[in-house]
């Protein structure tokens, strides 16, 4: 089938956080200062969500966006609210040679992050992810960081106009349980020495960061950015 749209959705609020928290003073320690973590929230926890969008759909390669500081509790220096649209570059999905973007326009995705301090959060209603073909949609539950249970990947097809679910609902840590795969394959990159796997971790990294680095610049110029482009 072909894919028409993408659309990915971080959303948190400091209240469901059951890892970092907030320091003494409320504020997000380290995370709060530009200095030191580069930006708000979409260089921090809103990285999580550029990454599988470029994975499943392709080069990211203007940016159009706004960031803006509005929820004072969180002591952030840099956003904690942006909304922006990527142009993504066609590619072939190498799993299926029949899943492609559809025809010779780019791909535009949207994107959203969202961090409040203590207000609750719609978790069960909104996805984390939605990817829209002409034989269906795949949807990441947006329930992924609860700690009693959460997360999974739902199929809509002609098969399965309801849904079917891929993961159990009881499951804990949904978002928490892709690092374990992370980190089995940093080890593995450290066990066999592989200077290769190592330097493409690295460049996939960086062009995480310049899709938000041109959202940042897209934010003061009301323009189209181009995304800083690395060597593969």
């Amino acid at each position: 089938g072909n894919l028409v749209s993408a659309s990915s959705y971080y959303y948190e609020s400091m209240r469901d956080n059951v890892t970092s928290g907030t320091d003494d003073s409320g504020g997000l320690g380290w995370r709060c200062s530009l200095e030191r973590c580069g930006g708000g929230i979409v260089i921090d926890g809103g990285l999580h969500w550029l990454r599988p969008l470029r994975e499943l759909c392709g080069d990211i390669e203007r940016v159009v966006g706004v960031t803006q500081n509005l929820e004072p509790g969180l002591k952030l220096e840099g956003e904690t609210l942006a909304h922006a649209l990527f142009q993504i570059q066609q590619t072939q999905n190498n799993k299926s040679s029949d899943a492609t973007t559809s025809g010779s326009n780019p791909l535009i995705a949207t994107y959203s992050a969202n961090m409040m301090h203590t207000a609750p959060m719609a978790h069960d209603t909104c996805p984390y992810f939605r990817l829209t073909g002409t034989k269906g949609e795949l949807v990441v539950a947006g329930t992924g960081l609860f700690a009693d249970g959460g997360g999974g990947l739902k199929l809509y097809n002609d098969d399965h106009p309801t849904g079917k679910d891929f993961f159990p609902k009881d499951r804990q840590g949904g978002f928490f349980l892709g690092f374990e795969g992370l980190w089995r394959a940093v080890s593995g990159i450290i066990e066999r020495n592989d200077r290769e796997a190592a330097s493409k971790s690295v460049r996939d990294a960086a062009a995480d960061v310049g899709v938000a680095l041109a959202l940042y610049k897209s934010s003061k110029s009301g323009q189209w950015e181009k995304c800083e482009l690395f060597e593969k």
